[in-house]
């Protein structure tokens, strides 16, 4: 064990995925992956030293500055810390920049216009809880159909759903695991250029967030496309990735990641998504198909608790997938009327890799932009 991260080694008990390409992550003949643990992050006595530095350098930021108070959330500050390998300085600079970034943007109280106007429009959700109960989120391909996407409204999906997953960690959990099912995926839904915005996005102001990304099924295609986002990004990020492949793979790393319930939902799912022609009913996966065998919405104990619920107000003031909202059956079940789906001016780069919010349609989607040698190098110094 290292840090917060299980490294799974050749056991028989362990998580192990061979890869056919051992540069993927490592030079290492026969690369095990690591699979990232739900254990709280254990702070040594020089780190705890630091984090007060970089509170007391951060104390003369007010109220009207920081509204949210972040910079004197232990969280925050050493997430911002361990992004920036522990330098004051780096870390500093990174979370003032997100202090002003929250109070200009309000990322908690934004909706995605996308999906309202067009339901499915982006495929990511949050379907469950991992074992250490870290929000479990699902996309696919296939269902995502082949819109075209803009790194704009991608951005706006993926903040809308981070600031949500966010509200249904119980205390102790700061990270999110992603499972994408490349069922569907094609040669026009690579476009390392709008992945960069994603990634800038997410290590400048969601840092130490991602807890496991699983690639489940990609295609030989795809390892080309993972190349050079490999550059792009922290190596301390992409150990963070797990590919999948077949099922037997699924079974054995879910077994261990998931509950039953978890590990049961995802198989069915991945394997629904399959199916040619796509059923109607994981093609409108937004729908209430609490009757069925199967409800691509997420778990049934995620569902009880975050969507057929009688209360009032949102549990925990979590919001799922909007289009969920919106087909829930209750009246309170809308999106946050406070501000609708625009996502612009949430960061200088705020591209999103259609990957992330919805995979279908990278190749057709336009306005990536570019950043500047600056920012270039605060991406490259940052860990997701």
């Amino acid at each position: 064990r290292f840090g917060n991260k299980i490294v799974a080694m050749a056991a028989p008990d362990s998580i192990s995925a061979k890869s056919s390409n051992p540069s993927e992550a490592s030079s290492a003949s026969e690369r095990t992956e690591i699979i990232g643990s739900g254990a709280p992050f254990e702070h040594t006595e020089v780190q705890l030293q630091l984090v007060e530095e970089l509170r007391q350098k951060l104390a003369d930021l007010s109220a009207e500055d920081d509204p949210e108070d972040i910079h004197n959330d232990t969280g925050y500050l050493s997430r911002s810390l361990r992004a920036r390998k522990w330098k004051v300085g780096a870390a500093e600079k990174m979370l003032r920049e997100t202090v002003r970034w929250r109070r200009d943007n309000r990322p908690m109280d934004i909706s995605c216009a996308k999906c309202e106007e067009r339901e499915g429009f982006h495929t990511w959700r949050q379907v469950g809880f991992c074992r250490w109960q870290r929000p479990v989120v699902y996309s696919c391909f296939e269902q995502a159909g082949h819109h075209s996407y803009t790194s704009e409204d991608s951005a706006t999906h993926l903040t809308y759903l981070l600031e949500n997953a966010f509200h249904t960690m119980p205390p102790g959990v700061e990270k999110w695991v992603w499972c994408l099912d490349f069922s569907g995926f094609a040669l026009a839904s690579c476009n390392p250029t709008m992945s960069k915005g994603v990634i800038h996005v997410t290590q400048n102001h969601y840092p130490e967030r991602l807890g496991l990304l699983l690639l489940i099924n990609p295609p030989w295609i795809f390892h080309q496309a993972f190349k050079v986002l490999k550059r792009l990004v922290d190596p301390d990020t992409i150990a963070k990735v797990c590919f999948v492949r077949g099922d037997t793979d699924l079974q054995k790393i879910t077994g261990q990641l998931f509950d039953a319930e978890l590990q049961a939902w995802l198989s069915r799912e991945v394997a629904e998504n399959k199916r040619r022609p796509l059923p109607e009913v994981q093609r409108e996966y937004w729908k209430d198909h609490s009757a069925a065998e199967h409800d691509p919405r997420g778990t049934r104990s995620y569902l009880e608790k975050f969507v057929h619920t009688e209360e009032d107000e949102w549990p925990n003031g979590h919001r799922p997938h909007p289009n969920i909202i919106l087909h829930a059956g209750h009246t309170h079940h809308r999106p946050n009327p406070g501000r609708e789906g625009s996502a612009a001016g949430l960061a200088p780069a705020a591209a999103a890799v259609s990957t992330a919010a919805g995979p279908g349609g990278a190749g057709a989607a336009g306005g990536s932009g570019s950043d500047s040698d600056e920012e270039e190098f605060e991406f490259a110094e940052s860990e997701l």
